[in-house]
């Protein structure tokens, strides 16, 4: 049998199908490390969601941790939560459907910082109190962040941000002493994010960072780092890999992501691809990113709420690979939903994410195949096979995948894993209702996936895809052709 080159790879779907239509759904790629392996590259099925805290309510905005205590927003209310999945309310919040930010001044101040709804809060961390900043000079705020001692709020509406005195949360100042004008750049800003001691102050169309000088107002722009680039979405910024990625826009367009180290100048990271199917949504503005990195993997997740669509970007992938898609199954109404997790935090050892559609914390775990119980849909669909659109009849097709991997609990009954393979021979404009392929049953490690007689075609696509609650390691696939004559 021949390998099937183009069967694994990312999502890249081009403006026309009939040039590329690649996707892959709730697969990730892995680029393996060291030589030896039986290929270079893989798909494995994203991590699932395992039950951990349900805090009540619709949708949980934010989740931070930091020295051992964890916080969270659910709705309006601010939360205490711990290790034993239980939970404290300390208080309300203003609720918009916008995240809320959250950061520290650690022992010297004993505070967290939050901005919620346009308003701030501080939560003094030694009298466990919530109180709304009710200083005259704090402005309203859509972002908020810490560094050198001070907390910087994101002035809405505006090209300004503020500072708090410095240690202390409660107290902020009015004027130059308080509040820093952009003069660089005069775009209002989208987004002011706190990384590597600088201060990423990004406009709707250009930014600049701003560094500690020392001054009466700490804080300057950096000499000669001005940025033709401005931020598409104020909450989709993240910190991944010690970089800052986020949805990017100029004077000359937008619909892009970019990757940049702070003082230095963005690289996009997008692609064509992935840029067109983006430009299909009614918006993007409302893109909310947050990152997670777990063994070796450095996720940046984009959930778009208005589209229903949720991407992650993997830095540690080559760019032909760095891009997959995610979604939750709605058994109940058989359609596909963005996925569920918004927010996340590492804490108690355990990588935590909140719900967009409820009050749940749940557990990315890569042992979990379910999403709290609802089956995860995978599907990959792969690369063209058209030989200078000469027939071509297709003998057999085989999925190297891991076998055997049925679950132990049902061993008894002979549990048998089906995946489903269907295709498209009209450049993946529609697909077959296609053909059920076993995964074999517990501990058949030697079984073999395959089908034969699938007809002949000028041009087709395959469609592998999957839900079934257990390990899933695509491996590659195998396919005899023959050339037609005609």
């Amino acid at each position: 049998m021949a390998v099937f080159s183009g069967f694994l790879g990312a999502t890249y779907s081009q403006r026309s199908l009939n040039v590329a239509g690649m996707r892959t759904m709730n697969l990730y790629p892995e680029v393996q490390e060291v030589a030896g392996g039986k290929t270079q590259v893989a798909l494995y099925s994203r991590l699932g969601l395992k039950s951990w805290l349900d805090l009540g309510g619709s949708e949980v905005r934010g989740l931070w941790e930091q020295n051992g205590r964890a916080f969270a927003v659910a709705d309006g209310t601010f939360y205490e939560i711990f290790a034993g999945a239980s939970s404290t309310s300390y208080g309300s919040v203003a609720w918009d459907s916008n995240p809320v930010t959250m950061c520290s001044n650690g022992q010297a101040g004993n505070q967290v910082f939050i901005t919620s709804g346009q308003s701030g809060y501080i939560f003094d961390l030694s009298a466990n109190t919530l109180t709304r900043i009710s200083d005259a000079s704090f402005l309203p705020t859509r972002r908020g962040g810490f560094v050198d001692g001070y907390f910087v709020s994101q002035i809405s509406g505006t090209a300004k941000f503020q500072i708090c005195n410095l240690e202390a949360g409660t107290n902020w100042s009015s004027g130059s002493a308080g509040t820093a004008q952009r003069s660089e750049g005069s775009d209002n800003l989208s987004a002011v994010v706190v990384a590597n001691r600088l201060i990423c102050v990004l406009g709707q169309q250009t930014g600049e960072d701003w560094y500690n000088s020392g001054a009466t107002f700490p804080f300057q722009p950096l000499p000669s780092v001005f940025l033709e680039t401005g931020c598409g979405a104020t909450y989709s910024p993240a910190l991944l890999a010690g970089d800052l990625v986020y949805l990017a826009r100029s004077a000359r367009g937008a619909g892009y992501a970019v990757r940049r180290t702070p003082g230095n100048a963005p690289s996009r990271i997008s692609t064509m691809g992935v840029e067109w199917l983006w430009s299909q949504y009614s918006t993007i503005t409302d893109a909310i990113g947050f990152s997670v990195e777990w063994q070796g993997h450095a996720w940046w997740y984009l959930y778009f709420p208005t589209a229903g669509a949720t991407w992650v970007y993997d830095a540690s992938q080559p760019p032909e690979l760095a891009w997959h898609e995610e979604s939750y199954w709605n058994a109940a109404t058989a359609t596909r939903e963005a996925a569920l997790p918004r927010c996340h935090a590492y804490a108690f050892g355990q990588h935590l994410v909140g719900m967009r559609n409820s009050g749940k914390i749940a557990i990315l775990d890569p042992l979990t195949y379910d999403d709290l119980g609802n089956p995860i849909n995978w599907y990959r669909d792969a690369a063209h096979i058209c030989t200078e659109q000469v027939r071509q009849i297709h003998d057999r097709f085989q999925a190297d995948v891991e076998v055997g991997v049925g679950l132990t609990s049902d061993a008894a009954q002979g549990y048998n894993p089906l995946m489903t393979l269907s295709w498209s021979d009209d450049g993946g404009h529609t697909f077959t209702n296609g053909r059920q392929l076993n995964m074999g049953k517990l501990g058949q490690y030697t079984y073999r996936a395959y089908t034969t007689a699938l007809g002949q075609t000028r041009d087709r696509v395959y469609r592998l895809q999957g839900s079934d609650p257990v390990k899933t390691a695509i491996v590659g696939a195998y396919l005899n052709t023959r050339m037609g004559t005609s």
